[in-house]
């Protein structure tokens, strides 16, 4: 099986295109991300009945949901508009979205919720994977970047 071409390509395009990939990554991650916070900000009722939200306890912690949900694009945006200077900020997102993803799987299996927490939550390590694909195309090492915050090897703190 042949690999596609491209015309005068050099290893640096190749990086330089992936790098545009994952910041275009960070992009769809922010606008998911506000869309699922309008949809709880705008629709509480119809989202707390879907999640399976009854007890006012829940209902309390349900309302810091959306507020997540708007902190995320907050960075995903700084990190699509210069994903290679702000590429600590993906090894965060990853972090954030295996977390969050974790979170509400375990809830699903040990809280008893509603399976319809697995969508938010498998969004959310769908967008974690693709970041962290599109980091390691980018010749970028997760643990390296995320240890050094995002400085090159020769800086001294």
């Amino acid at each position: 099986m042949t690999q596609k071409a491209w015309m005068n390509d050099t290893p640096y395009r190749m990086l330089d295109r992936n790098l545009k990939r994952l910041g275009l990554t960070m992009l769809l991650g922010a606008i998911i991300d506000v869309i699922l916070a309008l949809a709880s900000l705008v629709f509480p009722a119809w989202v707390v009945s879907l999640m399976g939200l009854d007890a006012p306890p829940e209902v309390f912690y349900f309302q810091m949901w959306p507020l997540i949900h708007l902190v995320f694009p907050c960075f995903y945006i700084l990190a699509y508009m210069d994903t290679k200077r702000n590429v600590v900020i993906v090894t965060g997102a990853i972090m954030a979205r295996v977390i969050y993803a974790l979170y509400m799987f375990l809830s699903i299996l040990f809280r008893g919720v509603r399976w319809t927490w697995a969508i938010p939550g498998g969004i959310g390590l769908a967008l974690a994977v693709s970041h962290y694909v599109f980091l390691r195309l980018s010749d970028f090492g997760f643990w390296e970047v995320f240890s050094r915050a995002g400085n090159p090897p020769g800086m001294k703190k």
